[in-house]
């Protein structure tokens, strides 16, 4: 019981700090600020299951002993990079060939897997778990150890779960909607390139939206999915021209 209490806060407190970590590289990356993820309320959960990964590979690897300091203090950080990376990948092809949504794309970069994986992301959550190996699994450690002794913190736990699958029903509700209209034109909707146009046609027409309800603006969904496929056809239209081998100047013309 004290472990599943745990690994609950855990995972709380992970899907809030990669919300705001989004949030900001987001800000820095495009210059406005966008509700990251998937979900309406400030959590993503992709991040607080990483955070429990972490925690629950540390504490696996404090049991191994390989006789070689060095190892078992890097053995932790290979492992973690090597779960973050199978956990990206299996939730990015679940959205991505269960719903044709993409939560994130990495096409243009080197060495991608399906656009859901590639080897710089990989890298970085590398860092990721060096920085929880070394930084914050000791604190992690007083933390869930402090959770464990206070058993009020599972009302506080309660009602940011229920907040959370209330959250999860409606976001699979919105979900529904758009792998409908994805399947019957063929395309796969970049969820965060909709969300952005969702907001600034709200805002076109003069339309209150809130930062947190940006996808319940149900009046301006069809015009958005619209200038959505559009788009989309463009930058087909776009690559395929790119890709296109160059016409010979010299060739006879029929």
């Amino acid at each position: 019981m004290e472990l599943f209490l745990s690994l609950a806060f855990l995972f709380s407190v992970g899907s809030l700090l990669g919300w705001c970590i989004e949030l900001v590289a987001r800000r820095i990356n495009h210059g406005n600020w966008c509700n990251p993820g998937f979900l309406t309320g400030p959590v993503l959960p992709l991040y607080g299951t990483g955070l429990v990964l972490m925690y629950l590979t540390c504490l696996l690897c404090e049991r191994v002993d390989t006789g070689y300091a060095w190892l078992d203090a890097i053995l932790p950080v290979l492992l973690i990079a090597v779960a973050m990376t199978v956990l990206e990948y299996l939730t990015g092809i679940v959205l991505l060939k269960g719903m044709n949504l993409r939560l994130w794309d990495y096409t243009g970069n080197f060495g991608n897997v399906q656009g859901v994986i590639c080897p710089l992301y990989s890298f970085l959550w590398t860092l990721c778990g060096a920085g929880y190996r070394f930084l914050l699994h000791g604190v992690a450690l007083r933390c869930t150890d402090w959770i464990a002794g206070h058993a009020f913190c599972w009302f506080f736990l309660g009602i940011f779960y229920g907040v959370l699958l209330v959250d999860i029903a409606s976001a699979f509700q919105l979900a529904a909607k758009l792998r409908g209209w994805a399947a019957k034109s063929g395309v796969v909707v970049r969820y965060e390139r909709f969300k952005d146009m969702l907001y600034e046609r709200a805002e076109k027409g003069k339309e209150k939206v809130s930062f947190f309800f940006v996808m319940h603006a149900p009046r301006h969904w069809q015009e958005t999915l619209d200038a959505y496929l559009k788009s989309r056809q463009t930058d087909d239209h776009k690559t395929r021209r790119k890709k296109a081998p160059p016409k010979d100047e010299n060739s006879d013309e029929k």
